[in-house]
């Protein structure tokens, strides 16, 4: 008995709103849905424009900071970065590869392919940068082969945001125990801000691996990131390089890292490296 009234209603509805005129209710119905597809298309169109091309994807980032602390010097609360990235075409006749910039400096660019041959970029724009929405264009003489491995260097410079709210790589600062100042510095990429860190396919469609380097004070001691210490090395002017672990396959907003003077580790689990 539901039912059937259920199926009256309905078929009431329908007459209330076709009214006299079935035939002009329909016109109009088919006007209204065929408008909205092509608002919808529109709008598609639009996010285009900001959008990455599909054509190249990442399959691996070595990521290579160096990270300055010292107020005396012209590279206070700056670092210097590189960035290898492993990179796949999936269509034919690619000959510019699109990725997201927002760094201070880029300084140089190249391409290799799978023998390490250098690949030749174009004479009179090798690069350029989109700047409305962060691009950085890298532009080939020959288009790269589908599905082989190719190798994106690229070197660069910025400076450390100041606090959070400006997102990518912050700096901040905390009183310790003896009431001594002491400088970190640590990231917020969420949601499209790992570019401003390293140039990067920042969107969280663009999924790959990522290992973290970071040079720093051989005095910063507190040095964390989303996988274990790979190694410790030290190197020049003393300091000290970390290497971390492999991280799964993920979105470039999900790379963090903490570099701090000095950082107790309150852990529930020290089963875990580091502990949690």
């Amino acid at each position: 008995m539901s039912k059937l009234l259920l199926v009256a209603l309905s078929l009431a509805l329908l007459a209330f709103t076709a009214g006299d005129n079935p035939v002009s209710w329909y016109k109009e119905f088919q006007d209204f849905d065929s408008g909205s597809f092509d608002d919808i298309s529109a709008t598609r169109d639009a996010e285009r424009v900001y959008r990455l091309p599909e054509n190249v994807v990442p399959l691996e980032y070595d990521i290579y900071l160096d990270l300055y602390f010292d107020e005396n010097t012209e590279k206070s609360f700056s670092y210097d970065g590189r960035v290898k990235i492993i990179i796949q075409a999936k269509e034919d006749n690619v000959k510019q590869i699109v990725l997201h910039s927002n760094i201070d400096e880029i300084k140089t660019v190249t391409v290799s392919d799978d023998t390490g041959a250098e690949v030749k970029l174009g004479e009179d724009k090798p690069h350029e940068i989109e700047e409305l929405y962060h691009f950085l264009k890298v532009n080939l003489v020959e288009p790269l082969r589908v599905n082989v491995n190719y190798t994106l260097n690229i070197e660069y410079w910025s400076t450390m945001n100041e606090g959070p709210m400006k997102r990518g790589i912050w700096r901040g600062w905390y009183t310790d125990d003896d009431g001594k100042e002491r400088i970190y510095a640590t990231t917020h990429f969420q949601p499209y801000n790992a570019r401003q860190a390293f140039p990067c396919w920042d969107e969280p469609l663009f999924k790959a691996v990522f290992k973290l380097h970071i040079s720093k004070p051989a005095d910063y001691v507190g040095t964390f990131s989303n996988t274990v210490v790979d190694f410790d090395q030290p190197v020049v002017n003393n300091r000290i390089r970390t290497d971390f672990a492999a991280t799964p396959i993920m979105s470039s907003y999900l790379v963090t890292f903490l570099v701090s003077e000095t950082f107790v580790v309150l852990a529930q689990d020290t089963t875990f490296n580091p502990p949690i």
